[in-house]
């Protein structure tokens, strides 16, 4: 079972995946978390050397969906970069809670 950095400890992990286009000969990733609300986040790599990926991050609860991050460059590839952007994503939520 995959384990979650201490910074996610809070959430239940509901879905980890490696995410591979056609053609392409590196992986992107999917992530969904229970926080409370469900958070999804999903990355792209660039695959163009620089060792980053694009990653879009949403919200959901009570069927209402926010977009929080979208396109925005997060270091790595595989999963490690949905990991980093849920951090980056869960701090951004809290900063724009009321």
């Amino acid at each position: 079972m995959e384990t979650l950095p201490p910074e996610l400890s809070h959430c239940d992990l509901r879905r980890s995946a490696l995410v591979k286009d056609k053609g392409d000969p590196s992986f992107g990733c999917a992530l969904e978390l229970d926080c409370g609300e469900r958070v999804r986040v999903g990355c792209d790599p660039e695959d163009d050397g620089t060792q980053t990926s694009l990653c879009d991050c949403e919200f959901e609860r009570d069927g209402k969906r926010s977009q929080l991050v979208q396109g925005q460059l997060f270091q790595g590839e595989g999963a490690a970069p949905c990991r980093t952007a849920a951090i980056a994503c869960l701090a951004l939520r809290a900063e724009r809670a009321p």
